[in-house]
């Protein structure tokens, strides 16, 4: 079977991106919060080198990788030549105007989940697709059936909540600032809302398996939510999760992540926090499947220094 992988990217060190950025921030002032607009959202370390890496050497069977990009074009060509030579897939780069087609009015945009509504429209797409984070990457051989049943139906990595359980959250959630911080679960909660659902798929950051045919079904079946979607041009507290959505409305089998991924979120002054989990890491080593880093901004230069080497070695690449 046909599979691709999809790889949302944005540079949001580039100058000519922050000037427009900030030329469309409304009298709110979206930038003040890091969890609509702020900097940390768009703020990028190379991390797409790794993940485009991971893809390579632990999926060969990839066909294609789609990059989506804001007209900007990621600095991995002499990256992938040196380390891959002419033995990798095809790598195409794919502008936001490719995917929202008939609603390029409401570009440009600075929110994933805007993008991530219109990824199935990628022109070539493959039937079978693979979404990841730039800051995704693996960490073993993976095989086609850690996506994909051999009937061809989406494998999701996710945990099975009561859909009362995140309202109480959410309810309880407290304050920042006077602004209730829009978290992760919060744009799932809101997927199960649209549908009536008393469960919600709570995913992990690992990998998403989808199809196409069934994104496009979940574009014509809520196109009216998806469109209230796709119309915000920075993150808003109404926005839905739209893998949640897919998950919760198209056939797929559900697995647990917890033994076959690693999330690290390094913070400044978590002294030991990045050796750490490198030695959990290397305790699971023949397990983990799926690893996901965020905020490598806030690394300081020894430890950013100590995870490269690791995962260089992990991916035996040179950066």
């Amino acid at each position: 079977m046909d599979i691709d992988a999809v790889i949302t990217w944005v540079d949001g060190n580039d100058p000519k991106f922050r000037k427009r950025r900030n030329s469309y921030l409304s009298a709110a002032r979206e930038d003040k919060f890091q969890d609509i607009g702020g900097d940390q959202r768009f703020v990028q370390s190379d991390e797409i080198k790794l993940c485009v890496a991971s893809i390579i050497r632990f999926a060969p069977f990839i066909k294609r990788i789609f990059i989506i990009t804001d007209g900007q074009i990621p600095d991995i060509s002499d990256f992938l030549t040196k380390n891959f030579g002419e033995d990798y897939p095809e790598v195409n780069f794919v502008d936001h105007h490719d995917i929202f087609v008939k609603n390029s009015s409401l570009l440009p945009v600075f929110n994933s989940l805007s993008i991530e509504s219109m990824m199935s429209n990628i022109p070539g797409l493959s039937q079978r697709f693979v979404y990841f984070n730039d800051d995704f990457f693996l960490l073993n051989p993976i095989k086609s059936t850690d996506w994909f049943t051999p009937m061809g139906i989406p494998i999701v990595y996710a945990s099975i909540w009561p859909t009362w359980v995140l309202r109480v959250l959410r309810y309880l959630k407290p304050r920042k600032h006077g602004h209730k911080v829009f978290g992760f679960k919060d744009s799932m909660l809101n997927a199960a809302l649209i549908t009536g659902s008393q469960t919600v798929p709570v995913i992990t950051h690992t990998p998403h398996a989808m199809l196409k045919s069934g994104c496009q079904a979940m574009l014509r079946r809520y196109s009216g939510s998806v469109m209230k979607n796709v119309a915000h041009r920075f993150r808003h507290p109404s926005q839905f999760n739209p893998q949640v959505l897919y998950y919760l409305t198209q056939p797929v089998e559900f697995r647990n992540s917890k033994s076959v991924r690693v999330f690290l979120k390094p913070q400044k002054g978590r002294h030991g926090y990045i050796k750490r989990k490198l030695k959990e890491m290397d305790r699971k080593s023949d397990k983990l499947k799926f690893g996901c880093i965020n905020s490598v901004e806030q690394m300081s230069f020894q430890d950013k220094k100590l995870f490269e080497n690791w995962i260089c070695r992990r991916l035996n690449i040179k950066l």
